[in-house]
């Protein structure tokens, strides 16, 4: 999972021709140096921003009686908030 400004690495490249470029005359290189590129994280690393109180939370469990059916439901485990996460 890729979240955008957030795990961000370097990576040291090379310049290299750019692919068809010789199209147009003469041969065009790509930049090398050193390059800021976004890298994937773990899925675990990342929080769930509850509606209520807008602060990442853990999240738990509770159960919930809809139309006659106990339903599964995910709450905010902070402190005072035990908001509904899904709605």
């Amino acid at each position: 999972m890729v979240v955008e400004n957030l795990n961000i690495v370097k990576r040291h490249t090379k310049p290299r021709p750019i692919r068809d470029a010789n199209r147009m005359g003469g041969t065009q290189m790509a930049p090398g140096g050193v390059i800021d590129k976004p890298a994937p994280m773990a899925v675990s690393k990342v929080m769930v921003i509850c509606p209520s109180c807008n602060l990442p939370t853990r999240v738990g469990h509770e159960f919930k009686e809809v139309k006659g059916k106990r339903v599964k439901v995910r709450v905010c485990r902070r402190h005072g908030c035990g908001g509904e996460l899904d709605k």
